[in-house]
């Protein structure tokens, strides 16, 4: 009797290991997923310095410090109800609500700090207000929001209750036309600026539609994602060729860099945060190119160029 008592024991003590181990794996798991990005798209830096992510392969919208810590993830589902598929651009605007752009479901989402989900517009189609594969977005001074409708080959602009105001461009190569724009940015006067990808250029326009300035140059490739210091210099992540590239306001190439990256913020210090989907990496860099932190999955990669090659 004793001895079957000590088997009982043993199993009991081998059964309450093994729902230990299987918890602490689950927990260990749940804590890896929860930090690990998933082929990541853009990068937004709030005016605290926090860091929104759309962490595309994960279906999710990541917060973190700049210190690299989580903060929080949000998005790929809400009571039961699946909610963003293929988040690519993001931003924050002065009330504290973020907005994501879906290219799958083709429209824009719309959660309040705490990650809850609080509207949604746009929808599939072609008609103004409608969506196809959106892409990049940001905030202008007004409050309004401009879109990259990549499938759509414009841009358009939507109020704060998500009624559309106006759209601009078109599918083709000419002046004032976009094929596949990817990102929008605008700047202190109210200026549109457009990575037009598919043209391998960047159009600037006035708060009215009206073409203002192309930007081409032979370093320019595939512009990606845009963003805009105080001085209205322009910073481009160009996602095939590599490079990150600034220009002044005139359009004129100041300096490249041999850097990946898919999506490109400012904070408030005019640092340059940059994030890389293949890599899913975070960089932070200063105006001058000098790598000054990094977090994320390891890299394959090495070669990371860390200052700028200056256009004479």
């Amino acid at each position: 009797m004793k001895r079957l008592f000590g088997v009982l024991a043993f199993i009991i003590c081998v059964m309450a290991a093994q729902a230990y181990a299987a918890r602490l794996y689950i927990e260990t798991n749940r804590k890896v997923n929860e930090t690990t990005m998933n082929n990541p798209w853009a990068v937004f830096v709030d005016i605290t310095g926090d860091l929104w992510v759309t962490d595309e392969g994960n279906r999710r919208v990541t917060r973190f410090g700049n210190n690299g810590r989580h903060m929080q993830s949000f998005g790929d589902h809400e009571d039961g109800v699946d909610l963003l598929s293929t988040p690519k651009g993001i931003a924050v605007d002065n009330r504290k609500f973020i907005w994501v752009a879906d290219s799958t479901k083709d429209r824009i989402f719309v959660f309040d700090f705490s990650g809850k989900f609080y509207a949604a517009f746009g929808g599939s189609g072609t008609a103004q207000g409608q969506l196809s594969a959106p892409y990049g977005i940001a905030f202008a001074a007004d409050g309004t929001l401009w879109v990259a409708d990549y499938g759509n080959h414009r841009v358009q602009q939507f109020d704060a209750g998500g009624n559309a105001l106006q759209a601009i461009g078109e599918r083709g190569h000419a002046e004032g036309q976009f094929l596949y724009p990817t990102a929008v940015a605008v700047d202190s006067r109210g200026n549109i600026w457009v990575a037009d990808s598919g043209n391998a250029r960047l159009q600037k326009f006035s708060p009215k539609g009206e073409l203002l300035q192309v930007v081409k140059s032979e370093q320019l490739n595939t512009p990606t994602a845009i963003a805009l210091d105080k001085d209205n210099n322009i910073f481009v992540a160009d996602s095939m060729a590599n490079k990150l590239l600034s220009y002044n306001n005139a359009g004129t190439l100041l300096a490249t860099m041999d850097t990946k990256a898919t999506g490109i913020s400012l904070d408030v210090s005019g640092n340059i945060w940059t994030i890389s989907k293949g890599e899913s990496i975070i960089r932070q860099f200063t105006r001058d190119g000098v790598l000054l932190s990094s977090f994320g999955m390891p890299s394959t990669s090495r070669s990371i160029q860390r200052d700028f090659l200056v256009i004479r």
